[in-house]
């Protein structure tokens, strides 16, 4: 990549979007951490062995996809006769029955993370589960795989 190429993909980068992902608290913080030190580590390396532009795209990438879940709001819902001042929190995977939603209490908010990577690209995501294990203590981690299209 020329020179103008990577001068080019550095005035376009989203900087603003790097210093909010920058300052995620947990549990964000660890997938923040490894989305930036990525960037930093191609950053540092010399151009011809790991391209800036891509690295720069990926982190945008992963960095937007972070701060949706960071900002996603649950959905909350009024359960009549339970907690009249408490609502709930309907988990995703929806309703055990169309009349009863599942509701949880509100302080079960337990952190978590997810990423997508390429196939060749595994590194980065164990990267991203060690930093993410160091910060849990003796907590029991579930680790799930997939192929998306």
């Amino acid at each position: 990549m020329s020179a103008a190429q990577v001068s080019a993909a550095l005035a376009a980068a989203p900087w603003d979007t790097f210093e909010i992902v920058a300052g995620l608290p947990e549990p964000y913080a660890a997938e923040s951490a490894a989305i930036l030190g990525e960037l930093r580590r191609v950053a540092q390396a010399d151009e011809l062995t790991a391209s800036l532009a891509p690295a720069l795209r990926r982190a945008q990438t992963d960095s937007t996809a972070l701060i949706r879940r960071a900002t996603r709001k649950p959905d909350v819902v009024y359960v009549p006769g339970r907690d009249e001042d408490k609502p709930g929190i309907v988990h995703p995977r929806g309703p055990i029955d169309q009349d009863t939603p599942q509701v949880v209490d509100v302080a079960v908010d337990r952190p978590s993370g997810r990423i997508s990577v390429p196939a060749g690209d595994l590194d980065r995501a164990v990267e991203q589960l060690r930093a993410f294990a160091a910060d849990q203590g003796d907590a029991t981690i579930e680790v799930t795989w997939r192929i998306v299209p």
